[in-house]
């Protein structure tokens, strides 16, 4: 089971170099992990996770301190909560892991005080809608770009798209085929570059 909290469904503001206690609660016994995108680059690493318990009793609030470092990322950052059967893999590397059962849950939260890492919109204008989307995304340009390729990657990192955008305002991309999740849109337009995060939610 999937389900991607957006930012108007529920989020908090955290601030970098502050220490915070997350709470789980889940139904059954489970073992559970989180990870942070940090550094914004669409992927939940190793480095970004945190144990929440291997153990848990149904209906038992889970409680962990979670050290929000000095050098994330500012802005909308994303965080996974995984949870599995007791027994079950759930580590450090396995946020992106097919499972047989259990539940993701992916949220949006906002970090401040962090750092502006390189940035991801440096084409002034440049927006995919809608976000979650279903079976077709737009990414707007803004402008009419002389030169620009579209690549756009899964959470594991796999390219599951690759357009020629050259001469164009717009281009539509036909998510009918990508599975449920979060996705980057990278584009790059000679020195102009930037990166965007898409969600498909059917």
């Amino acid at each position: 089971n999937f389900t991607y909290y957006t930012g108007a469904q529920g989020t908090t503001s955290l601030t970098a170099g502050t220490n915070y206690d997350l709470s789980v609660t889940t139904e059954f016994d489970n073992i559970v992990s989180v990870w942070f995108d940090f550094n914004h680059d669409g992927n939940y690493d190793a480095s970004e996770w945190s144990q929440v318990c291997t153990t848990s009793l149904a209906s038992t609030a889970n409680i962990i301190n979670i050290a929000i470092p000095a050098g994330a990322f500012n802005g909308v950052t994303g965080m996974r909560i995984r949870s599995r059967a007791v027994g079950n893999q759930n580590g450090a590397t396995d946020a992106c892991l097919q499972m047989g059962s259990g539940e993701t849950e992916d949220y949006e939260i906002t970090i401040t005080n962090g750092v502006n890492g390189i940035a991801t919109n440096q084409l002034k204008g440049l927006t995919v809608f809608p976000s979650p989307a279903s079976t077709v995304a737009t990414v707007n340009f803004g402008r009419t770009l002389e030169s620009a390729m579209v690549v756009v990657y899964d959470m594991t990192g796999k390219m599951v798209d690759n357009i020629n955008a050259s001469g164009s305002k717009f281009i539509n991309l036909n998510t009918a085929s990508y599975p449920n999740g979060i996705y980057n849109i990278a584009v790059n337009a000679g020195i102009e570059t930037a990166n965007l995060r898409l969600v498909i939610a059917k």
